[in-house]
């Protein structure tokens, strides 16, 4: 539950700052992969630099002001007010940064502009790799944030991780083995990069190859070493990858949508066990080991994935409306007098089109029911808040009505997906207060009863409101009139692809890979 991106310049000539203006573009069009942290790192003449904080994208490559300077700049304004705070405030800032270095003589108001500057204007090179990051192994603190630096045969390296690996006691051992490590983190990412360092292989890439064999479960990664960059995934292609390239650059992501943003003549979505070599020559494509069938992760067509992405080579937008043509078939809701079809935003939205579309087209219907009545406020996405109470307050604030389009109204509902239910259970409370008839709330993927060890944060079984509850008893949590699922089945024929291609484990139970741990 991660975006990664990678780019390198093909150009002789090119500005030193743009390489991570590049990188910042991209990582822009991932940031719904992840808004806990960022970070970007960019190779000149083989020597690294990185800048990566906690938060989103534009928080952590915010303008700012030196560090330097802000003793000065607080002192200052401070002074006139109270001379003994302004005294303990310099003492206390001189501890935090060099207060000798200090260069500012003027107030804040007064500062110019040319005192400003983003992390981006200071980071100088011709190749970078990026991150966002949602954990699944690992805490949500500052020593986890990618990507993670290494050294291999006394050069600087860089990784950038998206997956979940499986089996991390096997691979201490292995370390321990080594001669043991003093690791800095506790994501699965770092055991992958000391296992490269440690390795005795004597090129970057056969310790790269050396590692990967070595690796379960899942992992799209990209890494960063002598103004080259390197991408591959793992055996089943359960996290997505994609390359593509224009004129000027060289570029890989998680998804078709970071690419689109540089009209590249090509993109190509990469097959199971690939590495991929990312040079100013362009990009070499080889396979680094045997290759399994693909399973790509059924949950990233569902939700995760932008509607804009390919996938399959298949826009997500018109994969997900099959999935409500499907649904309609399922739940013909014969005898009912739909009024209205309304998405929960901005997920359920391609999915309830297709419902509206399916269920007029079937019912003769002159009438168009689709209607986005359910507003959504400025809130990022909900189920990234690790604290539950407030999981609860933000769905409070995300999500409003239009009472004159839901007002004694038979009201279909539809969400890509019930999970822990919380999500549900609100927007359900909030149409109440509108006054509807009915209330009917549909899924448009199957019901969500396993957790997932492949690198989606589906909680523990115990969790999953599916896990241990009937269908009746789903809806009368929810607080819903009629409660439906769109089944495996259904969620096949939307797809148009058989199940040997993906990793459906969530909603079934059989996974690519096993857990171990």
């Amino acid at each position: 539950m991660c975006g990664v991106f990678g780019v390198v310049s093909r150009m002789k000539e090119i500005d030193a700052t743009t390489i991570a203006k590049v990188a910042f573009t991209g990582l822009f069009q991932l940031q719904h992969r992840g808004q806990e942290s960022a970070g970007i790192t960019v190779s000149y003449n083989a020597d690294l630099v990185t800048h990566r904080e906690m938060g989103t994208i534009d928080w952590v490559f915010r303008k700012r002001i030196p560090e330097e300077k802000i003793v000065d700049l607080v002192v200052n304004n401070l002074a006139m007010a109270n001379a003994d705070i302004a005294s303990y405030l310099a003492r206390w800032l001189a501890e935090q940064f060099d207060a000798d270095k200090r260069n500012m003589k003027k107030p804040l108001n007064k500062m110019e502009l040319t005192d400003v500057r983003s992390p981006l204007d200071d980071m100088h090179g011709d190749a970078a790799i990026a991150h966002v990051r949602y954990s699944t192994t690992g805490e949500s603190t500052s020593r986890n944030i990618h990507p993670i630096l290494f050294i291999f045969q006394h050069k600087q390296a860089a990784i950038a991780h998206n997956g979940n690996l499986i089996g991390l006691e096997q691979l201490k051992a292995i370390i321990q083995g080594r001669g043991g490590y003093a690791l800095e983190g506790t994501t699965d990412t770092e055991l992958i990069a000391v296992l490269i360092q440690t390795s005795s292989a004597p090129t970057f890439k056969e310790a790269l190859i050396e590692t990967l064999e070595l690796l379960k479960g899942s992992f799209s990664l990209v890494l960063l070493y002598d103004n080259i960059v390197y991408a591959v995934n793992d055996r089943f292609a359960i996290r997505p990858l994609c390359v593509g390239e224009n004129e000027e650059y060289a570029l890989v992501a998680s998804e078709t949508c970071a690419l689109n943003a540089f009209s590249c003549s090509s993109i190509q979505e990469l097959a199971p066990s690939t590495l991929v070599t990312l040079s100013r020559e362009g990009i070499c494509v080889e396979q680094w080991c045997q290759a399994e069938q693909r399973r790509g992760c059924m949950f990233e067509r569902v939700y995760f994935s932008r509607p804009d992405s390919l996938l399959d080579n298949k826009r997500i937008y018109l994969t997900r409306q099959a999935m409500g043509r499907e649904l309609a078939r399922e739940h013909p809701l014969t005898g009912i007098d739909v009024d209205i079809v309304v998405p929960v935003l901005d997920s359920g939205l391609p999915a309830a089109m297709g419902y509206a579309k399916e269920f007029e087209y079937t019912r003769g219907m002159f009438t168009h029911l689709f209607e986005t009545a359910l507003i959504k406020g400025r809130v990022n996405r909900t189920f990234m808040d690790p604290i539950e109470d407030q999981r609860w307050l933000l769905q409070a604030l995300k999500h409003n009505g239009i009472p004159e389009l839901l007002r004694g109204c038979i009201v279909v509902i539809v969400d890509d997906s019930i999970v822990r239910s919380n999500a549900s259970k609100a927007v359900v409370r909030i149409l109440r207060t509108f006054d509807p008839r009915m209330i009917i709330f549909l899924s448009a993927s199957p019901q969500i009863q396993y957790s997932c060890h492949l690198g989606i944060d589906i909680p523990k079984r115990e969790g999953l409101i599916a896990y241990d509850h009937s269908l009746e008893e789903i809806r009368a949590a929810i607080g819903a009139d009629y409660v439906g699922y769109l089944s495996v089945e259904g969620l096949y024929r939307a797809i148009g692809k058989p199940r040997a291609n993906f990793c459906d484990g969530c909603f079934t139970g059989e996974y690519p890979v096993a857990p171990v741990d």
